[in-house]
């Protein structure tokens, strides 16, 4: 009570023995743990994680999100034997942080597991949604028990995966057995991928009507089969096991069903016309019906008795709308039943024509139907994400699975489809490929000819938006022009191993590797770009002049060639007597025309002709400074300006020009018009040539190492020479041995001096040959 009015008063008069206690109980208190001083700002700013690793520890949640903001709790849940549940709650002190942590983390990858980030609700919240679900289920389900009627298991040997279709007695009301929520979430991915594969095999069926009563499976699927894979023939009959007229063909491709629909409709088989259209399930046939009967009886359906409801089909021309279309075991208690045997071929003829009258009506109201209308096809819209590859150079044999298994070495990919050619079947030689993330995609486009299959190059491009493909013209504007001319780069480019390379000696490759460095130096700088008239000629003999260079170039460039410019540079450093320095080894020469220019580069150019093979002109086109340029052009104009002669000539001119307009229009048109011009060969020892629109070399050129690989190709040319030069000496001396050498014909007449000669040394001979004589000895005498 003493605290109603503020602090105790009579705190003296309490016993010492109390206060001790009282003391001594506070510093007994355990001390407070760490989770408990923790005060919860802001519910709103907490967050659960989910799909975490199961590795997962607090240190790595907080690393994962304090870079967000200050963190004031993080909780991860266990089960009662310790093992965590995959999950965790995250408390930031401020929302603007949390729903950044969540911007930032949801979807991605941490630990090896995609984590799934979003914000926490209030745990009675929470059960109360799951009170409300399971409440709506139990009342689905009720209404489903409701509205069906149970029939024998014999007579629905079904396969629980599928959807299928029953009738009842009451064409209103019609069973679906399909897979509930709870069903769908307890099948495995492996059951989910094969219930859609199903689903996909589906759409590939048609139906067939007025059927020829002698007709059976064998012949619908050899009259079929030429359009492609055929997986599945049924043929319906009626209660007394009589055929109805009506087949149901399965293909394995949806093109082949299009295919088929459009070749065979109306079209005879066993010399009755028959309709093929598209198989649609009897819910949708059934729904229709009820519509029709609602209008002013324009539509009228009857019924027959004692037919299928499969045989009251829709047109449908889109191929996305085909829905499931089970088989006769589905429908036996709506009478319908599978034919197996060919009895019913030999019933009356009197039988056949009330048939067939059947059949003829059925075709009647069946065309009176109103046809739905078409759905317009999805098309997805994720181009801009940059995820998708375009590939070109797909190897025809390859399927999707194949692709998709190359493409795993770059990333995660969402899809990889073959372009596929819907009359043909076959693949167009091109693909698409998604992502799961835009790094990868980048990783592929920059692959290279390192991206192989089957031993050959791919080629990936940025997929596009169908609807900018839809204009061709939009796409050209689109496309960057090039303003400095860089396509022109590679004209006159000499590459080691090809024609041009032929005798080349290992300096000129060497320079041509210095100069194409050169180049590539100068036009990283954007004021620099590639002349079209003006050609810059490198490898020049020092002794050479300007008017020689001139009449070299002019020659080359044909008759009708103006040539504006055409000068050796010079040292004038260290000018010789005459005034004249030496020369520099290149020279520039312009051209009126891009046209000349072009002719006089590929005939100059690497020609072994000129001067000597060794040492052979290096033709390209000059690299221009566009401020000098323009400085040079301001500064002809403002002579010109000033000069009175030039604005007189200049208006004389204009006069002249606008009076013989009409005459010059007829006489005067571009050279490429005429259709008698013969285009030149260009020579082997020109090099590269160019085309507008390629701004740059590609990959394969390898500028860098061309000089070395030239070297490489001389020394295997050099041995192959030698090697040829030793074979034809060995073959020289083979045939110098096996010449008989033939005696000479007549002799001449040897001097007396050669006569005694011999005779003396014959004689030398005969003494040296004969035997010695024994000698006697003393005592024979």
């Amino acid at each position: 009570m003493g605290k109603l009015n503020g602090p105790r008063q009579d705190r003296k008069q309490l016993s010492w023995s109390y206060r001790n206690k009282k003391k001594q109980v506070k510093q007994n208190r355990p001390p407070p743990k760490a989770t408990d001083n923790v005060q919860v700002q802001n519910k709103n700013a907490r967050i659960i994680v989910r799909n975490l690793s199961f590795k997962v520890t607090d240190k790595d949640v907080r690393n994962l999100y304090e870079p967000f903001g200050e963190i004031e709790e993080i909780d991860l849940p266990r089960r009662p034997d310790g093992k965590l549940l995959g999950c965790g709650f995250v408390q930031f002190k401020r929302i603007e942080d949390a729903s950044k942590a969540i911007f930032k983390t949801n979807k991605n990858e941490f630990l090896g597991r995609p984590i799934n980030c979003t914000w926490a609700v209030s745990k009675a919240k929470f059960v109360e949604q799951l009170e409300q679900k399971k409440a709506a289920e139990k009342s689905q389900d009720n209404d489903k028990q409701n509205d069906t009627v149970n029939l024998d298991d014999t007579k629905n040997e079904v396969d629980d995966k599928e959807q299928t279709f029953e009738i009842v007695p009451n064409k209103n009301k019609i069973i679906t057995n399909k897979i509930t929520k709870n069903e769908r979430k307890k099948m495995t991915p492996e059951e989910r991928k094969q219930k859609k594969d199903e689903l996909r095999k589906k759409r590939a069926r048609i139906v067939v009507r007025n059927l020829s009563f002698k007709a059976d499976e064998n012949t619908l699927k050899e009259h079929f089969n030429k359009y492609g894979n055929i997986e599945e023939v049924k043929l319906l009959t009626r209660d007394d096991g009589k055929r109805a007229g009506v087949g149901f063909v399965q293909f394995e491709r949806v093109q082949s069903a299009a295919m088929a629909i459009h070749y065979e409709n109306m079209k005879s088989i066993l010399e009755r016309p028959i309709v093929v259209d598209w198989a649609v399930p009897k819910s949708k046939f059934v729904k229709s019906q009820q519509a029709n009967d609602e209008d002013d009886n324009k539509n009228d359906i009857e019924i027959i008795d004692g037919v299928d409801d499969k045989n009251k089909e829709i047109k449908l021309d889109d191929p996305d709308e085909i829905k499931d279309e089970k088989s006769g075991d589905e429908d036996d208690d709506a009478s319908v039943k599978e034919e197996d045997s060919e009895d019913e071929e030999d019933d009356d003829e009197d039988e056949e024509e009330e048939e067939d009258e059947d059949e003829d009506k059925k075709e009647a109201e069946v065309k009176e139907e109103k046809e739905p209308e078409k759905q317009e096809r999805y098309r997805s819209h994720d181009v801009s994400e940059g995820k998708t590859v375009f590939i070109k150079n797909v190897p025809f044999s390859v399927k999707n699975d194949e692709l998709k298994a190359c493409m795993e070495q770059f990333g995660r990919v969402y899809y990889a489809l073959v372009c596929m050619d819907p009359l043909t079947e076959h693949s167009k030689g091109t693909a698409f490929v998604k992502f799961l993330n835009a790094e990868d995609a980048e990783k592929c486009l920059a692959a290279g000819t390192e991206l192989r299959l089957h031993d050959q190059v791919l080629d990936p491009h940025r997929a596009l938006d169908s609807n900018d493909m839809k204009d061709p013209k939009s796409i050209k504007n689109q496309r960057s022009k090039d303003s400095r001319n860089l396509y022109l780069i590679k004209e006159g480019v000499i590459l080691a191993g090809s024609p041009a390379a032929i005798d080349v000696s290992a300096a000129d490759m060497a320079r041509r590797l210095q100069l194409e460095q050169w180049k590539s130096q100068m036009l990283k700088n954007l004021n620099m770009f590639v002349s079209r008239i003006r050609l810059v000629v490198h490898n020049l003999p020092p002794t050479l002049g300007d008017a020689q260079f001139r009449e070299i170039c002019k020659k080359h460039a044909g008759p009708k060639a103006f040539i504006t410019e055409a000068r050796i540079m010079r040292d004038l450093k260290n000018p010789d007597a005459n005034g004249i320095g030496p020369s520099k080894g290149f020279g520039f020469v312009a051209f009126s025309t891009h046209e000349d220019a072009l002719k006089a580069l590929r005939s100059l150019n690497n020609n072994p002709n000129i001067f000597t093979k060794a040492s052979r002109p290096i033709v390209a086109f000059s690299i221009e400074n566009r401020i000098m340029v323009n400085a040079k052009e301001r500064r002809v104009q403002k002579s010109r300006d000033h000069n009175p002669l030039w604005q007189n000539k200049r208006k004389e001119t204009s006069n002249d020009n606008n009076n013989d307009s009409t005459n010059d229009q007829s006489s005067k048109r571009p050279r490429y018009h005429e259709p008698n011009e013969v285009i030149e060969a260009i020579p082997e020892y020109s090099g590269v040539t160019s085309k507008p629109g390629r701004t740059k070399l590609r990959s394969k050129f390898n500028i860098k190492n061309q000089a070395e690989l030239h070297k490489k190709v001389r020394q295997d040319q050099h041995k192959t020479r030698k090697f040829e030069r030793k074979l034809k000496e060995r073959q020289v001396n083979r045939q110098l041995s096996q010449k008989q050498i033939k005696p000479k014909q007549g002799s001449k007449k040897l001097s007396k001096e050669d006569v005694n000669l011999n005779k003396m040394i014959d004689s030398y001979k005969n003494k040296l040959s004969a035997p010695t004589p024994t000698k006697s000895k003393w005592y024979d005498n």
